[in-house]
Formats: C-alpha cells, structure tokens, sequence
C-alpha cells in the first residue's frame, strides 16, 4: 500500500509531493506558483498537479506499487467556501478555477456539484468540465472537501434581507446589522446574502453615501409637505411590521401632472438606500416588471420597502392586480412538482407605488383595495416658483446623500427588544382611537395602515433624538391631519365607484333612450349613443343629460366626471371629459362623454352582453 500524500502549498513541498512530481519542479518559485493552485488547500492522496495546473489522478488498483496517472481536469478546480442558507438549511459552494491566469468562480448548491449530470453546468463559466470527466471532477471534490474541512472557510448566509431568524440580526443589503448595533461589511463572522448574480444586483442599492447630515438637510425640505412625508415614514414600517402586528398594505401616489410623485418615492427610498431611479443599483424599480419578478423581489428583500415607479407602464392592469394582491397578501403563488409540494415565498413589506391613475381601479378585488392608501395629486400640493425650487432642492440632495436612516432604525429596534410587546398595544390602542367612531368597514381596516405610518413616525424620532441626531421638526406637526385626509380620498375614491355603477345600472334601466338600441327613433330626449352590435366599445352620454343625472342622484358631477378620468373610466381626445361621436341618426359629429366597455366589464360583469 502506498504512503498517503496530502500536500500543503507552502515553501516546503518536497516531502509530500506525490512520486513522479518532484521531478517536474526545478525551483524555489516553481514550489511557490504551484502553492497558489488551489489556494493553499491539500491535495488529498491519489492525485497531481503538474507545473501547467492539470489534475492528474491515479487509478492504478490499490494491490499495484506503481502509479498509473490519468488526467482529470486540465485547470486547476479547488473549493473556496463552504455556505449554509439559515432559511431554507441547503448548503452551497463556491468553486473556483485557474484559466489563463484569471479565477473563475462558480456558487451553486452542494446537490449540483454531487452528480455528474449537475456539475457540466460549470461549463457554462469557464470550468473545463464536460460529460468526459465530470463523473472524476465529482469525486475528486469530494475528496478535496474531506482532507480540508478544517481549512475551508465556512459561512452563514440568508436567501432573504431584512430579519433574520429569531430576530437577532438584520441584513441590510451587504451590510449585517447583529444584535450588539454594530453594522458590518461582508465578512465571515456575520450572516450574508447568497452569492447570486440577480441578488447582488438587487442587495447592492441598500446601502449609505454621503453625509448624514446633508441627508437630515433634505428631509426637513421635505417636512413642509406632509403628503410626501407620508411615504418617508411608511418607508420604515416593514422593519416593525411583524413587532406590531400590522399587515402588508399599499401605499400609492396617483395623479395626472407631472406634480413630485417620483420626488415623493425618492423621499422614501432615500431613507434605506439609492433612490436615483436612473442608476444601476437604484431600489426604485418600474411597474414595467413581471408578478413572477415581483414576487422573488420582495421575498427577497424581506422587511425592506418594495418600491414602483409609473404603474401606467406595466403590461396590463391584470398584472397590476394580480402584483397587489400577491404583496397585499404577503404571499407567492403555490406550485407543485412530481413529486410534493415548492416551498411559497412569503414577505413582510409596504409597496410604495406611483402612477396616473390609482392601482385600486385595475383590481375589483375588495380585499386588495381595503389594503391601499391612495395619495392623490401632487405630493407638493399646488406648484409654483418656490415648490419648484424646493422639489429640486430635495432631489438634489437625496440623489448624492441617502441610506443612513435605516441602520440607525435598525439599531434602535433592536436595542429596545424589551418594549416590543408594549409598542404592539400602543401600536393596537392608536388603531381603536381611529376606529371608535367609524362605521364604514374600508375606513376601519386602513385605520391599521394610518395607524402605524403615525406609530412609526414616533419611533424614527425617537430613534434620530437617542442617536443624537434629531430631526428639526415634529412628526406629529407633518401628520397632524393624516387620518382626516385619509379618510376624505377614501370617501371620494368610494363615491366616485358608488356613481359609476349607479349611471351604468340607470343607462342599463333606460337602455331604449341611447341612439343604437335596437327599434329607437330619433327624438330630443335622447340620453346618448350606445350601438347595438353585441361587440360595441363604448357608452357615450350628452355631457348635460349625464351631469344631470348624477347631480339627481346626489353627486357632484364636477368631482365625480374627475375621479373617473383619472381612472381611465372616460376617453377623451386632450380636451376634458369629451370625444367626438358619430351620431349617424342625425348625421352629426357630437362631443359626448364615452365611457369605455373594458371599464363597464370591470364593475358590472354581470351585464355584458
């Protein structure tokens, strides 16, 4: 039997160089290049290396004196890091390769590299693995991990930012803030991300630059306009969300004017990491993305803000419904395999979302809207002059200094474990204070949403003034009216719904006064045209028979024909609330309010025809 030859890549080789390799070493420096091969591990018995890097291994039988080498790899392959995931307990790799003088890394699952049939996939980054040798690559990695378990580096890493398990540590982007308030770059005391190409580009933008004090600067611009304050805070809440017990929810800034509402996101984003929309690593990301995107993003950024820019550009308003169900839930979609069960992702954050119109009118879903805050028109209220400058004052410098805020929360969440429970009936007491005098469901189930955005407000005050840098300004100042201006857009957003259905069902009730239906004559008493073909596209009203209707029936039409433009319940040509309609009947263009089938399927499905 021959001697075992495990092979540390020092100075001093000589004595465990296997037989046959010596000769192949001429100098001191050839010892030294060749250490480096497979970053200072052992080479466990049965293998080579020669000056080139191959791996050669023998495979004479165990009865024959003499070695019969064959070569296995024509690189260097060797183990740098062993992974284990806290969430889902898989192991992972990180296997590396020496090819004309650069490194090649490969992170891949402990599975992928335990048969032949996974470990070809290396091919695709530069490791000279094919069909041929991977079956020898396979054992030859096992054998290199069993003669070098103590010298391989081992880590904790997480599939998930935000809240690690038992709420010791929190990773926030590449930084691990532990238990004890410190916040660490990537090292191998502290729990990191797993080494995917996408999640590194998603991680990367939650991080700090700048000053903290140019930051604070900026914020109390901000501070003058409570509706785009109301994202700044919402922006800390995934952190405490499940302290508190408070559900996902949705906030939306919605208008048709270019008025802040990017302005009013970068506010938020500002708070936890890069809100320049226009950069790589920004973690403001558009509307223009997948549900399946979506959902692995914000499972991945646990307790972390998922916030979407311009929701008119997404591919169809199903994915906008199907996107805030799916957030509003907290839930991915269940799927199965052959042979049981995936695992459904699972998040805990606050969607912050702007767009022309609001999210609430692609979804029919009550759940979904009971879960959305809308913001309506400018966060900056009226533009002028002095909004203008102060808009760019607070772009300006939140595009330069952001990401301090949410490390210093961090820390004070965790410094204060002690007062979780009291902050959940504080929290719990704020909502019944809201609610005590409500009636209506829909107000009572956002009062949790207002609820928190006010709790939170005073723990990030609380937090800056502990960490001796405290806003100038009160949050109660910037949120003294937010339940009553809530509750105002929820009314409005509700009347605005309540009238639509109720002009449809009237026009349904008096279908014979449209030009169109079927058996009408002409006469002056006509409410409109709506054709008789089972495929017609719209409804349209005389604009005066349609205002007088809806003020009949209690409602301001001004404010009413309003909301249902911005919902894109109306088409118009640019000039209002009206297009020009044909009326063949009385041979004449008239400008009419039309109101579009897709929008008539949606609130009454019940009447298609």
């Amino acid at each position: 039997m021959r001697q075992q030859a495990f092979y540390p890549y020092t100075s001093d080789l000589d004595q465990y160089l296997p037989t046959g390799l010596k000769d192949d070493i001429d100098t001191e420096k050839d010892k030294n290049d060749l250490g480096q091969l497979l970053n200072g591990l052992l080479l466990p018995d049965k293998y080579k290396l020669d000056k080139s890097g191959e791996i050669w291994r023998d495979i004479s039988p165990e009865t024959t004196l003499e070695p019969r080498w064959s070569r296995i790899s024509l690189a260097p392959i060797y183990i740098k890091s062993l992974f284990l995931d806290i969430v889902s307990e898989n192991e992972y790799v990180k296997l590396a390769c020496k090819r004309a003088g650069q490194e090649r890394e490969w992170f891949v699952s402990r599975e992928d590299i335990s048969t032949s049939r996974m470990i070809v996939q290396a091919s695709k980054y530069g490791f000279p693995i094919n069909t041929t040798n991977a079956s020898a690559i396979v054992e030859f990695l096992a054998d290199l991990e069993a003669a070098n378990l103590q010298r391989l580096p081992f880590q904790k890493i997480s599939s998930k930012l935000g809240w690690q398990k038992e709420r010791n540590g929190f990773l926030w982007g590449r930084n691990y803030v532990s238990v004890n308030g410190h916040v660490s770059d990537d090292t191998m005391a502290h729990i990191t991300f797993k080494h995917h190409a996408d999640e590194e580009a998603a991680a990367e933008g939650f991080k700090t630059n700048g000053l903290l004090e140019k930051w604070i600067e900026g914020i109390a611009v901000a501070a003058r306009y409570p509706k785009a304050m109301i994202g700044f805070y919402a922006s800390f809440l995934p952190v405490i969300l499940d302290i508190i017990n408070c559900p996902n929810f949705v906030l939306d800034y919605c208008g048709l004017t270019s008025g802040g509402k990017t302005t009013a996101l970068r506010i938020a984003a500002s708070t936890c990491g890069n809100p320049g929309e226009q950069s790589q690593d920004s973690i403001i990301y558009s509307w223009h993305s997948t549900k399946a995107w979506v959902e692995k993003y914000a499972s991945f950024i646990n307790h972390l803000p998922l916030i979407l820019d311009e929701s008119q550009l997404a591919s169809s308003p199903r994915d906008i419904a199907s996107v805030l169900y799916s957030v509003a839930n907290g839930r991915g979609k269940g799927r199965g395999h052959a042979t049981g069960f995936y695992s459904v992702s699972s998040w805990k954050t606050v969607l912050i979302s702007s767009g022309e119109k609001p999210v609430v009118s692609f979804t029919n879903d009550g759940g979904t809207k009971a879960r959305t805050l809308t913001i309506e028109g400018s966060p900056f209220d009226k533009r002028d002059m002095e909004i203008k400058k102060d808009i760019d004052n607070i772009n300006h410098t939140l595009i330069s200094h952001y990401g301090h805020a949410y490390p210093i929360f961090i820390q004070y969440v965790m410094k204060h474990q002690s007062k979780w429970e009291a902050w959940k009936e504080e929290y719990r007491q704020t909502v019944y204070e809201l609610i005590s005098s409500e009636e209506n469901a829909v107000l009572g189930r956002i009062a949790d949403y207002v609820a928190a955005i006010q709790y939170v407000a005073s723990l990030v005050h609380d937090a800056f003034l502990e960490n001796e840098t405290p806003f100038p300004f009160a949050y109660h100042d910037v949120l003294s009216d937010l339940w009553q201006k809530m509750r105002k857009v929820e009314e409005d957003l509700d009347i605005a719904e309540k009238a639509f259905k109720a002009i449809l069902n009237w026009a349904y009730a008096y279908e014979s006064s449209f030009y169109g239906r079927e058996g009408l004559e002409p006469c002056p008493e006509m409410t409109g045209r709506w054709d008789h073909d089972p495929n017609w596209q719209f409804i349209a009203f005389f604009p005066e028979k349609l205002k007088e209707r809806l003020t009949q029936l209690g409602y301001n039409s001004r404010k009413v024909l309003s909301e249902w433009h911005t919902r894109g319940w109306i088409e118009d040509q640019g000039n209002g609330f009206t297009k020009k309609v044909r009326i063949k009947q009385i041979n004449s263009n008239v400008y009419m309010i039309s109101i579009p089938r897709n929008a008539i399927d949606e609130k009454l499905p019940y009447h298609s025809e």
